[in-house]
């Protein structure tokens, strides 16, 4: 498990490709859902 602390300006796709990883995963192990949280 990867432990990130979002930043200002983060998206979920930001986060996903700094990452190597697919946004749909973020949302899934995270339980997020539309509209994504704006930090």
């Amino acid at each position: 498990m990867l432990i990130y602390v979002v930043r200002p300006g983060d998206s979920v796709d930001s986060i996903a490709a700094s990452h190597s990883i697919s946004a749909d995963s973020i949302i899934y192990n995270n339980q997020l859902s539309y509209p994504y949280p704006e930090v």
